[in-house]
């Protein structure tokens, strides 16, 4: 660790502080902010946490996470559902040559992780596409993961439809044909129905509904709502609610992710769901964001159904660590 740099956990009055730095970082998202991980802990009864790295008075780096008692004594990071990045945030660096950016970022991810992991027992990171460098985490012992994301890159001169496969346009034109009406909208009431569609979706699957009771997700819900960090887009048939997509929105970065969708069964074939999907592309275009992150693309069944729509492949990693877990018979696997 360099001698220059302290590392300490942040006081609740720095949370603002904390934001401001991860929306002036290129390795920065929505989902490493106290706006996200705070209200999120609180949603799914989980403790939160911010350590920050500082060289004199200025926040260089940090990381922002969630965290549990395991068997109500162990300390331990713990990702919260849903959250697709989650991680130490590195600055923006003026330095002219990447061997002192390097060594700058090598040295804040030392010191975090010197500080986190003798406490949390567990270190574990998902870091953002833009965060590529995972060589101290290798070179410190750490388990590493790919994983990956579809991403489009969002512009007015594009034609969707002609870019998407031919039998997504076969749906969206089938779709057409059918009477049903586009909203995007936001109270509880269309809050309820994406959380009713969602439920039936994960059952349809066989998958646990993770996301307690409603009234706990509208809450959850109406806390982004009040940042403007969240859109609700629906499609309805004869006034009856068909499919819903509710995404998350990084406002300074311009990037829109993709985070809970629900059909009713009944309506898999009809083209709605599809047509949806390009009703919230061109909201999105309209409401001048640059990316739209599809997520979801690491698992064989759902990549090649989402590959369809021929956005770009992108990885990115996990790296985690655990310290004396072998000695109280606790699993990694176990602890995420």
């Amino acid at each position: 660790m360099s001698s220059d740099l302290k590392t300490r956990y942040l006081s609740e009055e720095e949370y603002d502080l904390w934001d401001q730095f991860v929306d002036s970082s290129s390795f920065g998202t929505i989902f490493q902010k106290s706006v996200w991980l705070n209200n999120i802990s609180k949603w799914q009864n989980l403790k939160f946490s911010i350590a920050g790295c500082f060289k004199g008075q200025d926040l260089i780096g940090g990381m922002a996470f969630t965290w549990e008692r395991k068997y109500s004594m162990i300390p331990i990071i713990h990702l919260p559902v849903k959250t697709p990045f989650f991680g130490i945030v590195l600055p923006h660096s003026e330095k002219k040559y990447n061997s002192k950016i390097e060594s700058q970022f090598h040295s804040i991810i030392y010191a975090l992780i010197s500080l986190i992991l003798p406490e949390f027992k567990l270190f574990y990171s998902i870091l953002s596409p833009e965060n590529i460098d995972i060589r101290p985490y290798i070179w410190l012992g750490f388990n590493t993961k790919v994983h990956y994301s579809y991403r489009f890159e969002l512009n007015k001169e594009t034609d969707l439809i002609s870019s998407f496969d031919y039998s997504i346009r076969k749906q969206i034109n089938k779709g057409k044909q059918i009477n049903h009406d586009f909203y995007t909208n936001c109270s509880e009431d269309f809050i309820g129905i994406a959380w009713k569609l969602e439920q039936k979706s994960f059952d349809r699957q066989k998958f646990k509904f993770k996301y307690s009771q409603l009234n706990d997700f509208k809450h959850f819900i109406g806390k982004l709502i009040q940042q403007d960090s969240v859109k609700i887009y629906t499609i309805t048939h004869q006034g009856k609610p068909i499919a819903s997509r509710i995404l998350i929105l990084d406002r300074s970065k311009r990037i829109a992710y993709d985070w809970l969708a629900g059909i009713d069964k009944n309506y898999l074939q009809t083209g709605l769901n599809q047509s949806l999907m390009l009703y919230s592309l061109e909201d999105l275009i309209n409401s001048d964001f640059k990316t739209f992150d599809f997520g979801g693309a690491g698992t064989k069944s759902i990549a090649k159904y989402k590959s369809k729509y021929n956005f770009k492949l992108v990885p990115y990693y996990s790296v985690s660590k655990s310290k004396g877990f072998t000695r109280i018979g606790l699993k990694l696997k176990d602890l995420l």
